[in-house]
């Protein structure tokens, strides 16, 4: 117990030392510059303190845990500066890695939660065969202006490395996936604190013509943010910045968005039809809050063992995308096997005359 209570108090004073608090709240101007350290080594901060007696392991674990738990809360700023603190009083090899391990996440969180954000934005469902048009944005959540400076000699641009995979999902349960990078410019110019740096990348999807499958496509947009250059006021960045992924179902056929607007209506007249696209593609368009019920009806269809062989390896592939049912592949088997003891196939190959 007295252990535990040196502990502590070791990490009050390590925090009290580094000017942290452990209330969740917005970082000043002030206390936004003073972590130059998160984007690169430049400024001391708390590992600029003078050294001190060398913590013990409990002592580095109980900072450690601490950090853990501000990271958890969302207070990467508090977090980053316990660790520095703690790393100052040249803890022990084995508390040391794992508090440049959590010094290394804390640094990633406070650039994503209060310098700057990159997320990529496009609409939920497109057309395939045509240009979906995709936005990265670069947003500022810091007090001071973010700045990108125009390229000039010896600077380049700040880069968007754009990484994109495309999933082509069809009727009969197949999935065909490809990944490929691009990299565009961000284009320069200032954003206020709120305001946003951003890029138009439209996709152009024409390429695929050949591919294009007898269901539905998925593209999914991120990678990251190069920084050249890029600046929150007197600060640089120079931590890539990763991009926040979108989502977009792409189909090849017409009238997409008649399903797309009423998906659970079309998925009943595609099971009542027997039309194994539409289907699918009412499968795609369903809304989180409707999903759960659409695996649970579809799962007891395919179990019930009534539905028509097209439509049942749509159902399948419908599961798949849903998630609703992992075992679906399995369950579309038993039914084949149920109805070939029904017909009787046992007796055919058995190897006996007839």
């Amino acid at each position: 117990m007295a252990r535990a209570r040196g502990a502590a108090a070791v990490v009050a004073a390590l925090l009290a030392a580094a000017g942290c608090s452990s209330a969740g709240r917005t970082l000043t101007e002030e206390e936004l510059l003073s972590q130059g350290t998160v984007l690169r080594e430049a400024k001391p901060g708390a590992a600029a303190l003078a050294r001190q007696e060398a913590l013990t392991p409990a002592e580095a674990d109980a900072a450690a845990d601490l950090a853990e738990e501000l990271l958890g809360r969302g207070e990467a700023a508090a977090a980053l500066e316990t660790v520095r603190a703690a790393l100052a009083r040249m803890p022990p090899r084995e508390e040391a890695d794992r508090l440049r391990d959590l010094r290394g996440r804390a640094k990633k969180a406070l650039l994503r939660t209060a310098i700057a954000r990159a997320e990529a934005s496009a609409p939920p469902f497109a057309g395939e065969g045509g240009r979906i048009p995709l936005r990265v944005s670069l947003r500022n959540l810091s007090p001071v202006p973010l700045e990108a400076p125009a390229p000039s000699s010896g600077l380049s641009p700040t880069t968007v490395l754009l990484r994109v995979t495309r999933e082509a999902r069809d009727v009969f349960g197949s999935v065909r996936s490809e990944t490929w990078e691009e990299t565009h410019a961000l284009p320069p110019g200032a954003a206020p604190p709120g305001g946003a740096l951003e890029a138009e990348i439209p996709l152009d999807t024409a390429r695929f013509a050949d591919a294009r499958p007898n269901g539905f496509v998925v593209y999914t947009a991120g990678g990251a943010i190069l920084p050249s250059g890029l600046r929150v006021g007197e600060t640089g960045i120079h931590e890539r910045i990763p991009i926040e992924e979108s989502t977009t179902l792409a189909f090849p056929q017409r009238g997409w968005e008649e399903v797309a607007a009423d998906p659970e209506a079309h998925l009943e007249r595609g099971l009542r039809d027997a039309n194994p696209v539409r289907v699918l593609l009412a499968a795609g368009c369903l809304p989180a809050d409707a999903r759960g019920a659409a695996g649970a009806r579809l799962s007891g269809l395919l179990r019930g063992g009534t539905l028509r062989p097209s439509v049942e390896s749509s159902v399948r592939a419908a599961l798949r995308w849903l998630g609703a049912d992992p075992e679906a592949d399995a369950w579309t088997g038993a039914v084949w096997e149920a109805r070939a003891a029904a017909d009787g196939p046992a007796e055919r190959f058995r190897g006996e005359p007839r």
